[in-house]
């Protein structure tokens, strides 16, 4: 499963339209009124819901602490991309039909998500925080990991993550950042534990064994998961 890359966004080939706006355009999303953030009980925890308001254009979105990482492997931890990141926040898009999706919707979908990550930054950073965008293209971290320690649901057994509301297909992409967030509970009783996905995989030799260097990008895992609510073309999701 891929992810959506926080520094990606309009490639260009929406160009401009009658009267001269942009098929990319999207409203702006409103900042809350700056203000010292308190780092109190209640900071955390007003922080993380302005984060998750700003990012309300997102399907989902959800917020790990660095305690949450302490057991990750050492070579995929967080603090390799921000040694002193004290959260991380995760957030998905779910994938449209590939017959319902047109040009202009679909870039539309991605100019309010880029404005959203704008948003959630700028909101962050004018309060002294430092902001981190974690891109679909790193092999540093595990974006379906973080998307775990975040809430947002269970690990796969293609070692992808699936949501309770749209099984494996939703595009990931997170921020990490220095300022103290409310963490989100943890998912629970998500997956299914049919073992369709590695089933359906050409190259898993079972659950939980596939390495990320190996997937074909073929989308069989995705429409296998009996969670999954879309029909899946292939290389829908690269």
């Amino acid at each position: 499963m891929n992810g959506l890359d926080p520094e990606g966004g309009c490639t260009g080939n929406c160009g401009p339209q009658s009267g001269g706006t942009s098929a990319c355009t999207a409203p702006a999303v409103p900042l809350p009124s700056a203000g010292p953030f308190q780092p109190d009980g209640e900071g955390p925890a007003r922080m993380a819901a302005d984060i998750k308001r700003l990012m309300a254009a997102f399907d989902a979105v959800g917020i790990a602490s660095r305690e949450r990482f302490d057991d990750a492997p050492e070579q995929f931890h967080p603090r390799h991309l921000m040694p002193g990141f004290k959260s991380a926040i995760v957030f998905g898009q779910k994938w449209e039909e590939a017959s319902k999706e047109t040009a202009g919707g679909r870039f539309h979908i991605i100019a309010e998500n880029v404005n959203a990550i704008d948003a959630a930054t700028r909101h962050l950073t004018a309060r002294g925080f430092g902001v981190l965008p974690v891109s679909a293209r790193t092999k540093e971290v595990s974006l379906p990991r973080m998307g775990e320690r975040a809430g947002l649901g269970e690990i796969s057994g293609v070692n992808s993550l699936v949501f309770e509301e749209y099984g494996l297909a939703v595009k990931l992409g997170a921020l990490l950042t220095d300022a103290p967030l409310r963490p989100d509970p943890l998912a629970t009783g998500v997956c299914l534990k049919c073992w369709a996905c590695s089933d359906a995989c050409p190259v898993a030799k079972g659950p939980f064994q596939l390495e990320r260097s190996e997937c074909k990008s073929c989308g069989k895992c995705v429409e296998a998961c009996p969670l999954t609510r879309i029909k899946v073309t292939e290389g829908q999701h690269d």
